[in-house]
């Protein structure tokens, strides 16, 4: 299903879609893509650019500008990448492969969220890209990714940002509903925990609670984000995130074979509203964006 809707998405936000799709199935170098709502058209030579582009018109694209030289930068042969104030090591030239999936598309600025002063959980952080953007917007941020490689790479871009220094805070862990360990090398396709990186060794890492880490790393509960495969329905259904004021994430229906309604009862019971964000190539029963706020 979710492979119609990204069909017709290139119908809806394109002026050119069956160039576009010509281009994603690999008949054509290069292609310039042409919005419905923007006159400016941008020439991109990977389809992961084209994969940004559409994820950024389905969010909402609220720096045209930006995203078109954020484009251009990741395109380019450069080691590191700049998108405002923050660098980045350039994704294209990483042998791990692409990670930086939320960075400069829309999806979070598009939750209208002031970051100023908050303080932000990220639950499965990745390289970094979320937490470094919410830092740059005023926020503290203390990031969770069980993945070592991911972790690591999110180490070495925090330090091209040194405005930041103290401001985020990486934990290479995993984030659950109960405490434990984990073998990343073990997890597969439908596990909670998929490492998207092809890993060469075994190793365990531990897993923590939410209020492990209000605890332990004595967090105020303001900002909660979770994008770790599933694990948000552990956490979600098995914790209490009352105190928190404004929760975000992608659930993984498809993936872990659950009802997203589930969470969205759950923390409907403890006060929050939702608001519901469709995400590119996926009908939103099997994968999509939920903010819940007070």
């Amino acid at each position: 299903m979710g492979e119609i809707y990204s069909f017709f998405d290139y119908f809806k936000y394109l002026d050119n879609p069956m160039e576009c799709l010509l281009f994603k199935a690999g008949f054509k170098k290069e292609i310039a893509v042409k919005s419905k709502d923007f006159s400016q058209s941008i020439t991109i030579k990977n389809p992961s650019s084209l994969n940004r582009l559409m994820n950024a018109f389905v969010c909402g694209v609220n720096d045209y500008d930006g995203l078109i030289k954020f484009i251009y930068e990741i395109e380019s042969a450069k080691e590191i990448i700049t998108w405002g104030d923050i660098k980045i090591y350039n994704q294209f030239n990483l042998p791990i492969g692409s990670f930086y999936e939320r960075f400069h598309e829309g999806y979070w600025d598009s939750f209208g969220i002031d970051f100023t002063g908050r303080v932000v959980i990220d639950v499965g952080s990745n390289a970094g890209d979320s937490s470094l953007f919410f830092a740059s917007n005023g926020a503290e941020v203390f990031a969770f990714e069980p993945v070592i490689e991911l972790h690591e790479l999110a180490l070495k871009n925090a330090s091209l940002n040194d405005t930041l220094n103290g401001k985020v805070h990486f934990f290479n862990c995993a984030v659950s509903n109960k405490r434990g360990k984990i073998n990343i090398d073990l997890m597969d396709s439908t596990s909670v925990y998929t490492s998207s990186v092809n890993q060469k060794h075994f190793y365990d890492v531990d897993i923590i609670t939410i209020a492990d880490i209000l605890r332990e790393y004595n967090v105020k509960p303001d900002i909660l984000k979770m994008d770790c495969e599933g694990c948000e329905f552990g956490i979600i259904m098995d914790s209490d995130l009352s105190m928190f004021n404004d929760i975000i994430f992608e659930h993984h229906s498809k993936m872990v074979k659950k009802d997203y309604r589930i969470l969205v009862k759950k923390l409907e019971s403890e006060g929050f509203k939702i608001k519901k964000y469709d995400s590119f190539s996926f009908d939103f029963d099997d994968m999509g964006f939920i903010h819940a706020y007070k």
